[in-house]
């Protein structure tokens, strides 16, 4: 389905794409490639597209914060909650929490924003109920630690290493298989599009099956 005949659905055709193991790549392609990072959705990208595909936004905001106590280490969360008027003109909350710490030794935040450590726990508490009503099946770039990001790449939490992705890429090449046809067979429903968004453990399947083909 695209997004003019999505529009043009009436509000029963909407919830079944809406609960359809289409939904997620639906929404991933409404994103502009300014609104990702590494191919993450950003938090502004989630609420444009919120608002387009569920309703207006009519609350938007912080229900309960535990901040850092003198903007020094430590951790800082956040609850945050957003209504929708949906589009059957229901109104529709979700909500999420997330953290920002850094205690010296761990961290999920770098030492120079540690004094936004509020803000970012906020921002990312609002990109997971973002999420949550879009129902996507990816994590928001702002919750990506900076320490996790080296020569420019986000390393994604329990995701594809490196070497998974190379021994994948390699061996599709060796077999000629088209990679992108081989990742959405192998993962049918779950929402990856590309070989960038399976986890470590989804790629240790991939290669046990590229094995097997390879036999």
């Amino acid at each position: 389905m695209d997004l003019e005949t999505f529009e043009k659905s009436e509000a029963m055709l909407k919830r079944r794409f809406y609960l359809s193991g289409e939904w997620h790549n639906f929404v991933m392609m409404q994103l502009d490639k300014s609104e990702m990072i590494d191919g993450l959705p950003k938090v502004n990208g989630l609420r444009r597209v919120a608002e387009l595909l569920l309703g207006d936004i009519i609350d938007s905001k912080p229900t309960e914060v535990f901040p850092v106590q003198g903007n020094s280490l430590g951790r800082a969360s956040v609850l945050y909650s957003i209504t929708f008027r949906w589009w059957d003109e229901s109104e529709r909350t979700y909500a999420d929490v997330a953290d920002a710490f850094n205690d010296g030794q761990n961290w999920n935040i770098d030492d120079d924003f540690i004094v936004y450590a509020l803000a970012t726990a906020s921002t990312r508490a609002e990109g997971r109920a973002l999420r949550k009503a879009l129902k996507l099946k990816t994590c928001t770039a702002e919750e990506i630690g900076p320490k996790t990001v080296s020569t420019g790449r986000v390393t994604r939490p329990d995701g594809i290493t490196d070497n998974q992705m190379a021994f994948i890429n390699r061996r599709c090449k060796t077999l000629n298989i088209e990679i992108d046809n081989f990742i959405r067979e192998s993962f049918n429903g779950e929402g990856y599009v590309r070989l960038e968004d399976l986890t470590k453990v989804d790629a240790t399947e991939c290669i046990r099956k590229l094995n097997e083909v390879e036999q």
